[in-house]
């Protein structure tokens, strides 16, 4: 076996030799030919891709078709003896799509045509798929109240968004990677937090749900593709202003500003070009604090105050063409927030005094001091910046390779009032809530400092070969080497400024991939095969923590060598296509993907001496395993009107879950934390299956319109929502664990998402969405009850969830330019939608908030008088807590100028 596993290594090291990361395959472009005058077929024209060698004539029924045309921006020139030439420029090719052209000729002798500009239109069936995508066009999406990345993929089929979180599939977030031309962004100390973008800076957004090609790895779920603009041969660019404030403070909605920009075109040469955009957001939320904030001056004499929330996106990208076969481009992204969340608990203003133990709205004597709970939550920080090189090379007609090398970093910081560890008030329970109810703060810091630093180096590279009309090899490597640094304290203090609870480390390890896939046309038939070859390795650092921990748990302590302590996998992939006609296709796929366990509970307290009764981490995990079925067909009905089902199962198994150790009575750790201490690591324990059906429904524009329709009925199970499931059995907190598969909390059967656009173009126009879904499951609990039942674990569902938003927009001409004024209204029938049911009151008082639904039916939580004063009988006292809540309805109005 050893032997086997070098044959692999060196095999990988040569991939990486030859290529050092992965591009994309190669588009089509089709089109037909026809003449202007009476509209019949012109064959046997000539039609050239100016500046290559691709080329072909077109045939007697006027159709032209040129495959294995590398991704990029191409010029297209048709000639024909007796008409005059015509020149399409700025065409888009994609990877492994099809652009369509129709051109026109007129008849004439000698006659310069005007260059005209266009872009290619996707043929509305695209009879070569053989996986799930949905492409989502910016542009498209611009009309719609639509304004972030996230915004746009929640509207997708499969896709579900539960409280910030991207579920597709039933997956779980953490299971959805997301890549920026091919540079991935997603933070893998976390999984889930990923660069938030611009739509400004964004040509196009892709969504992978389904059978994805051997090129994809480490992912379960979903892949999501963000194409960033870069410049043209003429400028162009945008801006555009959004606000619900009305004038005055008492006259707005949530306080939102936001402000988007880009601009970019040539720089010196039209060989040499730029983009370049930004956005910033400010608002205070619909769940404002009463925290007060300072006002701050800018350049000495532009005074603002910051919000509850403030963030930012930026992008620059320089392309520069050597020559219509070589592209080099540079691009620098950022991305960044500030907020402070609410917490209920620490929601309330007003004096306390601990001479009389006793909280009001006003100081009764002079043993009062005021005490702004809101401005003791953590201000939290995040920011994100990304910088990439890729290099795109057409060696000849039939193949070319692309070179990308990349680095992300992620810096995240949770404060207190910029406070230092030691700076912090944190007293103990029954000192930091009100003695007359149990829940609210009333002295004190939120007792968590957080600060984790992520750096992540690519190197990626690829090559494609075409042979003939058969087959279309892709073959790559990729490589990343990530740095990590965590400090994490729970309760730290001037008497312990290192916390109670203590997460320090530092790690590095890395991972490295290579792939191979073949696409083959068979007539009447497509068929994609690949192969994955995947490669982590902890580091010895991570081991060796590990095994001076576990020795005194009761876990077994593991090989630090390289062959013990590295992760191999090798996972196939599938898929065929059969085109039926040229308005219907079929096509199914299989793959079998792996992804490593995110970083978090790999390293999570290996810096430690003394752990104590915290979850672990394990380098040493496995991979989480996902295997994939599905069967889609799609359907052109009329030349505006398409239509696609797909089916799917997914099983999975290998999901990161939590143990407790078989210890014996004298273990190091019994003697250290007494006999009825367990200590629990992350393991491999956790499983669970997804089956369904999606439905999508499109009209594109014409007759004044155009419109979506997409419909998912899925059943996501498993054997726990929560990965720290076995922890809380050993704590307590559960009686025990499932021995079936319950529905996972994300789990919302049915989920609808319709929108309509109406439009007069040029004059105006109106878009209307709506989106619905089934309620998610939860666990109902009786009063005073501290354990959770497994028998009753998710065994009911909350209301379902419904929202309209509304977008219409007015346009003008001003100096020869397209002015946009527009209103934007979000939840205009401000239904109470229900965010979560229980969001928590930790580190506050105890707050009941799914026994008094349980019971009473009512949202918003409760605390228990009755056991407060020690009586038998429950007395719930409301705590109307608005975050159980969706925001409510809220208008906005903007001006968008776009040339």
């Amino acid at each position: 076996m050893s032997a086997l596993k070098v044959l692999l290594v060196l095999v990988l090291v040569l991939l990486l030799l030859v290529t050092s990361s992965v591009a994309q395959e190669a588009g089509r472009i089709t089109g037909i030919v026809v003449s202007a005058t009476d509209g019949k077929p012109l064959a046997y024209a000539n039609v050239l891709i100016v500046g290559t060698g691709l080329g072909t004539f077109v045939k007697e029924n006027g159709r032209f078709v040129i495959d294995n045309v590398p991704p990029g921006t191409y010029t297209v020139k048709v000639m024909m003896m007796g008409y005059a030439a015509q020149t399409k420029e700025n065409v888009v090719v994609r990877p492994n799509e099809t652009t369509e052209l129709k051109f026109e000729l007129k008849e004439t002798v000698v006659m310069e045509v005007p260059v005209v500009e266009v872009k290619g239109e996707r043929p509305a069936v695209d009879t070569e798929r053989t996986q799930t995508k949905r492409t989502i066009d910016t542009k498209e999406v611009a009309v719609r109240s639509i304004n972030t990345v996230e915004d746009a993929i929640a509207t997708q089929a499969g896709v579900v968004l539960e409280q910030g979180e991207i579920h597709i599939r039933g997956g779980r977030s953490g299971e959805v990677k997301q890549y920026v031309d091919g540079i991935q962004i997603s933070d893998p100390f976390v999984g889930a937090n990923s660069m938030e973008l611009s739509l400004a800076s964004l040509s196009e957004i892709e969504v992978l749900s389904g059978g994805f090609d051997a090129e994809y790895g480490n992912v379960q779920s979903g892949v999501i593709n963000l194409k960033t603009r870069e410049g043209g041969t003429r400028y162009s660019g945008l801006v555009k202003f959004m606000t619900d404030d009305y004038g005055a403070p008492d006259k707005t909605y949530f306080n939102y500003d936001d402000l988007a920009i880009g601009f970019g075109g040539p720089l010196f040469t039209t060989n040499l070009r730029f983009f370049a955009s930004g956005e910033v957001v400010f608002t205070d939320t619909y769940l404002k604090t009463l925290e007060p904030r300072q006002q701050k001056q800018l350049w000495g004499f532009i005074k603002f105050r910051e919000r509850q929330s403030n963030s930012y996106s930026g992008q620059c990208k320089l392309t520069y063409f050597f020559s219509p076969t070589k592209k080099l481009s540079l691009e620098y992204l950022a991305s960044g927030e500030k907020y402070d969340f609410y917490h209920h608990a620490f929601s309330r203003v007003g004096y306390w005094s601990e001479v009389h133990d006793h909280w009001w709205f006003e100081p009764l004597d002079s043993t009062y001091s005021l005490y702004i709970a809101p401005a003791h939550t953590p201000d939290i920080t995040n920011n994100h910046r990304s910088l990439k090189l890729v290099w795109r090379h057409t060696i000849s007609p039939s193949s070319f390779y692309t070179v990308r090398v990349g680095n992300y970093t992620t810096l995240h910081k949770e404060v207190v009032l910029n406070k230092k560890p030691f700076e912090y008030v944190t007293p103990n329970f029954n000192d930091r809530v009100d003695p007359e109810n149990r829940y609210f703060v009333v002295q004190g810091d939120y007792p968590h400092w957080q600060r984790y630093h992520t750096t992540m180096w690519t190197s990626k590279g690829d090559m494609t070969i075409t042979k003939g009309t058969i087959h279309q090899v892709k073959f790559g490597a990729e490589s990343h080497f990530y740095r990590l640094e965590m400090e994490d304290l729970l309760y730290p203090s001037l008497d312990s400024p290192r916390g109670i609870y203590t997460d320090i480390y530092r790690f590095h390890c890395w991972d490295m991939s290579a792939f191979i896939q073949d696409r083959i046309k068979f007539e009447g038939m497509n068929l994609r095969l690949g192969l994955r070859l995947d490669l982590f390795d902890p580091g010895r650092d991570a081991v060796d923590a590990y095994n001076r921990f576990v020795v005194s748990t009761g876990f077994k302590a593991k090989s630090t060598s390289f062959f013990k302590r590295t992760e191999w996998q090798i996972s196939p992939r599938f898929g065929v296509s059969y085109p039926i006609s040229e308005r219907d296709a079929l096509y199914f796929n299989y793959g079998r993907f792996y992804q490593i366990p995110r970083l978090e509970v790999l390293f999570q307290f290996l810096g430690q001496t003394e752990q104590g009764l915290l979850p672990f981490g394990n380098p040493l995990m496995d991979a989480e395993t996902t295997i994939m079925y599905e069967v889609g067909i799609q359907h052109q009905f009329t030349s505006t009107i398409v239509g696609d089902i797909a089916l799917f199962y997914k099983d999975i198994f290998g999901l990161t879950g939590t143990e407790p150790a078989d210890l014996t009575e004298d273990s190091e750790f019994i003697q250290r934390y007494g006999p009825t201490a367990t200590p629990v690591a992350y393991v491999n324990l956790d499983y669970g299956s997804v089956r369904g059906i999606e439905f999508k429904l499109t009209k594109r524009f014409s007759h004044h319109f155009q419109g979506s329709f997409t419909y998912t009925f899925s059943k996501a199970t498993g054997s726990s929502s929560n990965e720290l499931q076995g922890a809380n059995v050993v704590s307590g907190a559960m009686d025990r664990a499932p021995i079936t598969e319950l529905p996972l909390d994300w789990d919302r059967n049915h989920v609808i998402s319709a929108n309509l656009y109406i439009s007069e173009p040029g004059l105006w126009g109106c878009n209307i969405d709506w989106s619905y879904s089934s309620g998610v499951p939860y666990t109902p609990m009786l009063p005073r009850e501290r354990e959770v039942r497994a028998a009753l674990i998710n065994s009911e569902r909350l209301p379902s969830r419904s929202v309209v938003n509304i977008k219409a927009d007015k346009r003008y001409k001003i100096a020869g330019q397209e002015v946009s004024l527009f209103l934007e209204g979000r939840n205009i029938l401000n239904r109470r939608n229900i965010a979560t049911l229980s969001p928590g009151s930790w580190p506050g008082g105890s707050g009941n908030y799914v026994a008094y639904y349980t019971t009473e039916g009512r949202l918003g939580g409760a605390y228990d008088l009755g056991e407060l004063l020690g009586l038998t009988e429950v007395i719930y006292i409301p705590l109307n807590d608005p975050r159980v809540y969706s925001p409510p309805r809220n208008f906005r109005v903007g001006i968008s100028f776009d040339w």
